[in-house]
């Protein structure tokens, strides 16, 4: 990191968290040095979005970064950490950042074992895949994971990018994780259902009319609950399916 705390960043596999994520980061004035290249499917989107940042080879991606956003999700982020750290080109100091909601800080281990500092970045919105989404992160709110003393560090990269830190550690993963899942599921999957219906008989203006009452309930259950314990979400999930 130089004097004014801007940092060099390498984006590593493929994931569209991934682009967001260097794409806001680069535009708070730190530099995406680099990126690998991304399959077939998903090239034409990551170049739309990074195509000024030069594709390099993972060893010289890494070594030209002071912190690499680790793009993948589950297995395939595990494979990825195995692959780095069986190459020994991470360095002592390094931030390392993964972007997977089911996957806990823990998750770097083996990297964080040959002294890499290891980060968690997670944020709480659905990505649209489209040029809105760097607008989207504005006032939205990231998950964050990281050891105590590094903590401010994962929670000025969330500030920086215009998101409201929100501290989760590894003993509340599977909570988070759980929560995250059914709620962005569920919620997308009902709105759906229901914009279908009643556009299938002809009821105009159906999606800004459902989505007007989406967001005033959704409102409404926040002010009656202010605040959600650690167990408050999945407790009513729980009461939810029990009543179906």
């Amino acid at each position: 990191m130089n004097d004014t705390g801007r940092m060099g960043i390498g984006l590593v596999g493929d994931s569209y968290a991934g682009v967001v994520i260097a794409q806001a980061l680069g535009a708070a004035g730190h530099a995406v040095v680099g990126r690998t290249i991304p399959p077939e499917e998903r090239r034409e989107s990551v170049e739309a979005a990074l195509s000024a940042v030069p594709v390099l080879e993972l060893d010289a991606l890494i070594r030209r970064s002071e912190m690499v956003i680790l793009a993948a999700e589950a297995d395939a982020l595990d494979a990825l950490v195995e692959l780095i750290s069986s190459r020994q080109v991470a360095v002592s100091g390094q931030l390392f950042v993964h972007l997977a909601r089911d996957r806990p800080l823990s998750a770097l281990k083996a990297l964080s074992e040959s002294g890499v500092i290891p980060l968690r970045l997670y944020p709480l919105l659905p990505l649209t895949r489209t040029s809105l989404d760097l607008s989207l992160l504005r006032g939205g709110w990231c998950a964050v994971s990281a050891p105590a003393p590094v903590l401010p560090i994962a929670e000025a990269l969330a500030i920086e990018m215009g998101l409201e830190p929100l501290v989760i550690t590894d003993e509340i993963q599977d909570t988070f994780s759980s929560v995250v899942k059914e709620l962005t599921h569920s919620s997308m999957d009902f709105v759906s259902h229901a914009i279908n219906e009643w556009e299938d008989r002809g009821i105009d203006q159906a999606a800004p009319a459902l989505a007007a009452l989406a967001r005033a309930s959704v409102e409404r259950v926040l002010r009656e609950r202010n605040s959600f314990g650690e167990h408050g979400i999945l407790e009513a999930l729980e009461d939810r399916d029990a009543n179906d």
